[in-house]
């Protein structure tokens, strides 16, 4: 086998598995009695300015739930042989330098200009009319932060070098986590068509960072697995209902007295009544 020919079946598995991440979490969230896409709602009391560090704080602890379980190890269990296949990609890169595929994941798929994008959307939600652009908004903005919350915290406990020697900051890459957190949070929002297109985008980015010499292959697998898990988990759980501590209706209890006559109607006493 040719080092070409795999290079083309690393790219093809990458597809190919992060396919299958995202069949299975939407699987679990159709278990789960999730939408496949988040509803329209009129007056959506969660998503609000007032709520949102409690919000954020939430999605990062959320990152964790059981929902996510099956995806997050379905990640990592392909993540680990990616790394047979780092040194082919690199390989192929070196012998088919392309500068401007790098250059253009580099700047689609950096922190700031991610941070740029969602501050902005999310400052023109706010003030939109549409129920639907108010939410994939403020979701966008929170998935972002969530994200860098977490591909920071794994490069400073890896701490693998960069295949450019660099730094030590390879493991995850941030690029893939926040493009595919970014097509996970659209997708969920606005259907099928939209998720394909948002993945093949993320695709194109997480690959780039292999062209510029910034990433190994399974560094690129493992952020955007996590990226996935991430801008899902937090339209699932912002999508809840005001008050909803697992995504459920919330239930109420209720104890109250009332004045009971009895069954004759002539007596004189209190009934209780319980509401659960």
């Amino acid at each position: 086998m040719t080092n070409r020919s795999r290079s083309r079946r690393a790219t093809c598995l990458l597809a190919a598995c992060l396919t299958l991440a995202g069949a299975e979490a939407r699987s679990q969230e159709a278990t789960l009695g999730e939408p496949a896409v988040a509803a329209r709602v009129r007056d959506d009391k969660r998503r609000t300015v007032r709520s949102y560090g409690r919000n954020l704080w939430g999605n990062v602890l959320g990152v964790g739930d059981r929902a996510n379980h099956r995806t997050l190890l379905i990640t990592g269990a392909f993540t680990a042989p990616a790394f047979a296949w780092d040194e082919e990609v690199i390989g192929y890169f070196e012998r088919h330098p392309n500068q401007q595929f790098g250059d253009i994941g580099q700047k689609l798929g950096g922190s700031i200009a991610v941070g740029g994008v969602g501050l902005g959307l999310f400052a023109i939600g706010r003030v939109s009319h549409g129920d639907r652009f108010r939410s994939v908004t403020y979701d966008l903005s929170q998935a972002i932060i969530v994200t860098q919350v977490y591909t920071t915290a794994l490069k400073l406990a890896v701490r693998r070098d960069r295949p450019d020697g660099s730094n030590q900051r390879s493991f995850p890459s941030g690029h893939a986590a926040n493009a595919f957190a970014f097509a996970g949070v659209v997708g969920k929002h606005y259907g099928p068509r939209a998720e394909a297109a948002g993945y093949a985008v993320a695709s194109y980015i997480a690959l780039s960072r292999c062209a510029a010499n910034k990433h190994h292959f399974s560094d690129v697998f493992a952020g955007a697995g996590l990226g996935l898990v991430i801008g899902r988990s937090v339209v699932r759980r912002n999508g809840r209902p005001p008050g909803s501590a697992d995504g459920s209706v919330p239930r109420t209890f209720e104890i109250a007295f009332a004045p009971d006559a009895g069954p004759s109607g002539d007596g004189s006493g209190l009934a209780l009544r319980v509401a659960f």
